[in-house]
């Protein structure tokens, strides 16, 4: 807490033009928002505006690596931020009794003072408790609080310090997909989309020229951007303490904490490796062909994904299945590059081997669902479609899926509630915008109909000869 047991808040010392703002907003609102601001201070500002608003205050180094602290301690004000973009990270603020945030509180009515008592009856268990150095602090970080008490002293057990953080709830799925996602961040999609999706409270450096590292957080996301593309995406923490309660994983469990045993056991030796830096640097397992990349610890666990643009080919799954005749993920990979190519029944064979292999594929199930569904085998493609989602629920691509085999049964209605769901999870998927369209347009709506469609052509140009392809015209 920077020596915060022992600092007084010398409010001789504020700005006039600082104390005259806060006293302005707090006449209108002495509300704590955890996850948006503390009164006038707001996460979603820059970092430039809340130093026009309080003064000048001190640069510090900052909670991360890549971020700054500004402190106005005089006022028990500071402010972690990325000085790249001005993006504020957290706000925390400590009173004293008679200090300027003294009655600034939370509509739980949390505020500096408040007992430990208090603090669980209102908000009940942290997600995380962290004592150290004589102080507890408690995290309530998907609600975007933390709260700070000291141990001893005549303020023990009661609020010190209170920090808004961004909330960390995951933005869509948790879900993992090599060669395509990881929840919300796909291979290829523009970073305003991604920025959009995500949201504020990020960093951004350069990892090379011309290559931008973005990095959130309370979400222990990250992408890598050139071009104003998405190449690449992580899952990782800068910290422990980043994005508490957000694990991502692909279908097969696979994530942070995996054994790299059970990395090999899903997708056997690795294509090749890279070792990291110093004793403790991470060694990553690189699958091309699949599109994805795990670095393990010191213990063999993982400690991060990478995913990137898949660059398998049949050929490659051959010689991946031809040394490993056991490995149902190449099969299931082998079965989605022969339904790209249009070959509907070496697809549904090759998927057939991955879910007798493993019957809890929720991938290859999908992929089976959607290459039935393309011959016609309506009922079979829908008992796959749904077992995968029992698998795996709303993953969006066998929601897609699902959505073909109600569309090309006419069962519009139920067709329009998967797409509908697949584009509240990636609004701009081509092959749902389509099928939605196509649905609406056979039930008499027009006008809806065609703007999906068009909104469909314009993310991919070709994507009504890939339907007419599987057989919906």
């Amino acid at each position: 807490m920077r020596n915060r047991r022992h600092r007084l808040i010398k409010l001789a010392t504020l700005s006039l033009t600082a104390l005259a703002a806060i006293s302005a907003a707090a006449k209108a609102d002495r509300l704590i928002v955890p996850g948006e601001r503390i009164g006038p201070l707001r996460l979603d500002a820059k970092v430039g505006e809340i130093v026009k608003l309080l003064g000048p205050g001190t640069l510090r180094p900052g909670g991360w690596s890549f971020s700054k602290m500004q402190t106005w301690d005089a006022m028990g004000v500071w402010i972690d931020f990325d000085p790249g973009t001005g993006n504020v990270l957290w706000i925390g603020t400590e009173a004293s009794g008679s200090g300027p945030w003294a009655e600034y509180s939370t509509p739980e009515g949390i505020r500096s003072g408040a007992r430990r008592d208090d603090v669980l009856a209102a908000m009940g268990s942290p997600e995380r408790t962290v004592s150290a150095g004589g102080l507890t602090s408690f995290y309530y970080d998907s609600r975007g609080l933390r709260l700070t008490l000291p141990d001893t002293g005549p303020h023990a057990g009661t609020v010190r310090e209170i920090r808004v953080v961004w909330p960390s709830v995951p933005r869509g799925d948790t879900l993992i997909v090599p060669g395509r996602r990881i929840s919300t961040l796909e291979v290829g999609m523009p970073i305003d989309r991604a920025l959009t999706q995500l949201g504020g409270g990020y960093h951004r450096g350069e990892s090379a020229p011309g290559f931008h590292v973005y990095y959130w957080p309370h979400l222990a996301l990250s992408v890598v951007e050139t071009g104003g593309y998405v190449i690449s995406r992580r899952a990782a923490r800068h910290k422990p303490a980043d994005a508490l309660g957000i694990r991502y994983a692909t279908a097969d469990n696979l994530g942070e904490g995996s054994a790299l045993a059970d990395v090999k056991r899903t997708f056997g030796e690795p294509q090749r490796t890279q070792s990291g830096s110093g004793k403790e640097g991470p060694n990553s397992w690189i699958y091309d062909s699949w599109g994805i990349a795990f670095a393990s610890d010191h213990e063999q666990k993982v400690r991060l994904v990478d995913v990137f643009r898949s660059s398998g080919t049949i050929a490659d799954f051959d010689k991946i299945i031809a040394r490993d005749p056991k490995l149902a993920v190449a099969y299931s990979y082998r079965g989605s590059a022969y339904g790209a190519k249009g070959d509907s029944d070496r697809a549904i064979a090759d998927f057939n081997e991955a879910i007798r292999l493993d019957p809890n594929h929720a991938q290859a199930l999908n992929g089976r669902c959607y290459a039935l569904a393309i011959i016609g085998q309506m009922q079979q493609a829908l008992a796959d479609c749904n077992e995968s989602l029992r698998l795996v629920p709303n993953d969006a691509s066998a929601l897609d899926s699902r959505g073909f085999a109600y569309l090309k049964l006419g069962q519009l209605d139920a067709a329009i509630t998967d797409y509908d769901s697949v584009l509240k999870l990636h609004p701009k998927t081509a092959s749902s915008l389509y099928g939605r369209g196509v649905a609406k347009l056979r039930k008499g709506d027009a006008s809806s109909g065609n703007s999906d469609i068009a909104a469909a052509k314009a993310i991919q140009a070709n994507i009504d000869e890939e339907f007419a392809r599987d057989g919906v015209k």
